[in-house]
């Protein structure tokens, strides 16, 4: 056997790279072909690798020695996710206040004014961001942590073969939520309507929380599914305060709360499904 077919080498790699930034990824996984090669040759037994591979340890311990691109907060995998969503919400941002020039918005509006509106998107953009890629991050070091404590079974290789695995698409689920969400800010803070401004706030704060630790983790495992019904079921409640709301009843954003969550639904009833079959065995390792 060669290491192309093995499945055992394709499941240690796949743990080795999980966190790893693409850089990195390489390097790492061109270094153990080398270590393997040079220690088994080109051709073996399945036996023996797993041998190897028990003696060289956890992936994550490997995987330790190449996590070189870090930020204060956020390395390896998720730094370069943090870059790219930065950019992508910047992108939306100006798509939204394009969107909202062309619809009349900012008729009569004061250079101050239009520098608030820019300036309260840009902190909500970095601050949301920043602070659910530090929660992502301490997910990440504790699972890695905590993995490491323990005795290295090739069987755990083979535990996310369970999970269903997070499709890298929802960065396109987040940038349609973004716009939206941003195009009512926008509305908001010209018409001075503070609070419902802050709720928006918390909207979107909520849902980048999720989707960041959707897109950290890649699997939809225990921590992922209960923030997920967390963050949903807070985000509905501010949605029903908010349709209740004399401003919204009377205004436009109404249609965008009530999209907003018919969306947060579909996603907390996926998440309620996953638990239901993982408490009838279709997926227990979940609940572990």
């Amino acid at each position: 056997m060669n290491l192309e077919n093995s499945e055992l080498f394709k499941r240690y790699i796949h743990e080795l790279t999980r966190y790893l930034n693409y850089e990195d990824s390489n390097m790492a996984v061109k270094d153990l072909k080398e270590l393997i090669e040079e220690e088994l040759g080109s051709d073996f037994e399945e036996d023996k690798l797993e041998k190897y591979l028990k003696k060289l340890g956890h992936p994550y311990n490997f995987a330790s020695h190449y996590d070189n691109k870090t930020s204060v907060l956020v390395s390896g995998k998720n730094y370069d996710i943090y870059t790219r969503l930065l950019k992508i919400l910047s992108i939306v941002m100006l798509s939204s206040l394009l969107i909202s020039y062309y619809k009349g918005s900012f008729i009569k509006v004061g250079i101050s004014s239009f520098l608030r509106v820019v300036l309260g998107l840009m902190l909500n953009i970095f601050i949301s961001l920043t602070i659910s890629f530090f929660i992502a991050e301490k997910v990440k070091t504790t699972k890695m942590i905590s993995s490491l404590l323990k005795d290295f079974n090739i069987d755990d290789l083979y535990r996310n073969l369970k999970y269903k695995k997070v499709n890298p698409s929802i960065e396109i689920l987040i940038i349609i939520y973004s716009l939206v969400i941003f195009i009512a800010m926008i509305s908001l803070k010209l018409h001075n309507e503070d609070y419902i401004y802050k709720m928006f706030q918390a909207i979107f704060f909520l849902s980048i929380l999720r989707d960041v630790n959707k897109l950290s983790e890649s699997y939809y495992r225990k921590f992922v599914v209960f923030l997920m019904i967390i963050t949903d079921l807070t985000t509905l409640i501010i949605g029903f305060k908010l349709l209740k709301n004399p401003f919204i009843v009377k205004n436009i954003l109404r249609r965008a709360i009530i999209i907003l969550m018919l969306s947060t639904i579909w996603d907390v009833l996926s998440a309620l499904i996953k638990i239901i079959k993982a408490k009838k065995g279709i997926n227990r390792p979940f609940l572990e």
